[in-house]
């Protein structure tokens, strides 16, 4: 069994950045379980509308030409789209404000491996895809 990372000091920026995106957008967020590999379901009047994923970045959105996710979170956010019928968000708190990233249908992105080096953990490189920060809007 892999080691999980989470931290509560993950888990207490999830909350933030969550409620922001409550907040802003009128939506109702519900953490997920680790099997889904999204972080919440966005509820709007009782009805799921999107999955969403969020990270935290120390650096302004603009610093990198374009952000990493891991593919099996992009594969997985696409799926609910294709499948379920509901929006996919990539959302992400920057130091300059939180943005977004939303899938259109038919979006291919550039993929490499990446990851994380810091915790030596070969399972940290991985298939990433590159969404390019121009893709992102600020929320």
């Amino acid at each position: 069994m892999r080691k999980i990372y989470e931290t509560q000091y993950d888990l207490d920026n999830e909350k933030s950045i969550s409620e922001v995106i409550q907040s802003v957008c009128n939506l109702s967020l519900r953490k997920l379980s680790m099997k889904y590999f999204i972080d919440f379901i966005a509820f709007r009047n009782k009805k799921a509308v999107a999955v969403v994923e969020v990270k935290k970045r120390n650096n302004n959105h603009d610093t990198y030409p374009t952000l990493i996710l891991s593919l099996a979170k992009y594969n997985r956010g696409v799926e609910f789209f294709k499948v379920n019928g509901l929006k996919f968000i990539f959302a992400v708190q920057f130091n300059d404000g939180c943005f977004f990233y939303k899938y259109k249908d038919g979006d291919r992105f550039a993929i490499e491996l990446g990851g994380r080096t810091d915790r030596k953990d070969a399972e940290d490189i991985e298939p990433v895809i590159h969404i390019p920060i121009n893709r992102m809007k600020k929320l």
